[in-house]
């Protein structure tokens, strides 16, 4: 596992969440962790607590919410984004580069 910026990446898919909690993930800066996800990188939102999984400390912009493709590309200036969750949670990119430096902290929550 590396850290960068804001972020956990993961070499490989994981179960993450549960162990992340356990070993004190309420107090861990990282507001997202990045993954693969078959042939491609997963960024997912790090929820607050375990008992909060289904919110996220930092949400993806509201600008790339439900957003694809060519869309998603041209809104979030990034060649390799492919999808954004309307709920704004997770997204896929192409690879891990893009996504782990993308800066969140002006997304509002």
């Amino acid at each position: 596992m590396a850290t960068t910026g804001n972020a956990l990446i993961f070499e490989e898919s994981i179960p993450w969440m549960e162990n992340f909690f356990e070993l004190g993930g309420e107090v861990h800066p990282a507001q997202f962790v990045i993954m693969p996800s078959g042939d491609h990188w997963k960024l997912r939102g790090i929820p607050p607590s375990l008992n909060e999984r289904m919110k996220v400390r930092r949400p993806m912009p509201e600008a790339w919410a439900g957003l694809r493709d060519e869309e998603l590309k041209k809104v979030s200036g990034v060649k390799g984004a492919i999808f954004c969750h309307k709920g704004r949670f997770i997204s896929i990119w192409e690879t891990k580069y893009p996504c782990s430096k993308k800066d969140f902290s002006h997304a509002k929550n």
